[in-house]
């Protein structure tokens, strides 16, 4: 038993490498020194990448809310506070492009030693399995995305007392990768019709969600304005996203997806349905490329749907869905024959809230159980915690690391993969 703990701590280590930041030097909302992780001080160089997921109280990998990293930066001013360059702004090109670094740490960016240190631009180019470090997949031949987007508040950022004083509901997705995590240097369309920012400049975010990995999400905030942007137009309301792998997706503008947290002043507006994770794919009405942002506006985006034929991560067992822009002319994406006919099927049922989880926590060990106060028709339902989405990784499947296993077992004393307890999480992060 002594052995198996020492192994999952041990373990600890190496999650490091295994998650990803936006890093960037114009206008990136840092985060301050000192902040701990996993009961450890946490390397200013790796911060942001920390994965956000039941963030509360004590057991917040950054301490507070989850929310732009929480309580470590929403204090300072949206308009400067832990820039690198204070009061930089990041500037966005209305109809253009902007290309920025996601990384598992500063090191391997510009803001480091990038350079020299990652001559092929990797995200995370010190990982055994680099491919595995993205969350893509547990198998190298088969990587599986689930996106990243960029969101944008138009909020003065010079009358901003604090970060947290913008909403889910005041943010709106305006581009979309959907083979996303594969490089450091990851380029994003922006669309033709974008408002001018307020005089004060906006505050955008960059949100992520990997595919192979626990209950989590990730987000980097950054202070941004709009050049070539039209001061005639308003922004339209976003509206919150939902499953529709069979069509019946949300149109025009959306909300970033936020979900496993447990944050009151920023509620989770999605959660995972029928165990698919959200995801900025078709899957979830999201399609690669510039997004719509003004209500009854084009975005832009003439592509024909995901540019990866793996894009549909587990949301979906393909990308077709509906077009989300008001320039709709195909429910089927590029990975279609031109030939092939879509039948649309029922919708697939709208997501079911989870609620709070009891125990905050990192990967690993938080406790996913959803079934302890569950009615008596849910009692039957295979408690998260034991389930697995890692074929080969699962309970009783062989094992040497804790890093053999799916996330919230570990290997056991028998070289197998055991469910992790709630009570030996809770004897982990008091040990932390």
């Amino acid at each position: 038993m002594v052995s198996t703990k020492l192994a999952f701590i041990a373990g600890l280590a190496s999650l490091a490498s295994a998650h990803v930041g936006m890093y960037d030097k114009a206008g990136m909302y840092d985060v301050k020194p000192g902040i701990t992780w996993a009961g450890q001080p946490a390397d200013k160089s790796y911060a942001p990448a920390i994965p956000l997921g039941a963030q509360n109280g004590e057991n917040a990998p950054v301490d507070g809310a989850f929310w732009f990293h929480g309580a470590d930066i929403v204090a300072s001013r949206a308009n400067g506070g832990n820039n690198p360059a204070t009061g930089t702004q990041k500037k966005l090109q209305a109809g253009g492009s902007v290309t920025l670094e996601l990384a598992c740490n500063r090191q391997w960016t510009s803001l480091g030693n990038g350079a020299s240190n990652n001559p092929n631009g990797e995200a995370c180019p010190d990982g055994v399995e680099v491919w595995k470090s993205r969350h893509v997949s547990s198998d190298p031949s088969k990587e599986v995305y689930l996106g990243c987007g960029l969101a944008i508040a138009y909020k003065d950022a010079a009358t901003l007392d604090s970060l947290d004083d913008i909403k889910a509901s005041d943010m709106t997705i305006f581009s979309v990768v959907e083979d996303c995590v594969k490089k450091k240097d990851t380029t994003f369309q922006i669309p033709k019709e974008m408002p001018a920012c307020p005089p004060g400049g906006c505050v955008c975010a960059w949100f992520w969600q990997g595919q192979d990995s626990a209950d989590e999400m990730y987000m980097t905030g950054f202070f941004c304005d709009v050049e070539g942007g039209n001061a005639s137009l308003q922004p339209g309301t976003p509206q919150v996203a939902k499953y529709c792998p069979n069509g019946g997706c949300v149109e025009g503008p959306k909300q970033p997806l936020i979900w496993a947290n447990t944050d009151s002043l920023h509620p989770n507006n999605v959660e995972k349905v029928n165990g698919n994770k959200p995801g900025y794919t078709a899957a979830w009405g999201f399609r690669d490329g510039p997004q719509q942002v003004v209500s009854g506006a084009s975005s832009g985006n003439t592509s024909g749907g995901s540019n990866s034929g793996s894009n549909g991560g587990s949301n979906s067992g393909s990308n077709k869905g509906t077009e989300t822009d008001s320039n709709t002319d195909s429910n089927t994406d590029s990975n279609t024959d031109d030939d092939e006919v879509s039948t649309p099927t029922t919708p697939a049922p709208a997501p079911t809230f989870a609620p709070p989880l009891a125990e905050g926590g990192r990967k690993g060990w938080k406790n996913r159980k959803q079934g302890e106060a569950q009615s008596s028709t849910q009692s039957s339902r295979q408690s998260t915690s034991e389930s697995c989405g890692w074929p080969g990784h699962c309970r009783g499947d062989p094992c040497t690391t804790y890093n053999d296993c799916w996330d919230s077992m570990i290997c056991g004393a028998e070289s197998t993969c055991v469910p992790l307890s709630a009570k030996f999480r809770r004897s982990i992060i008091e040990r932390a």
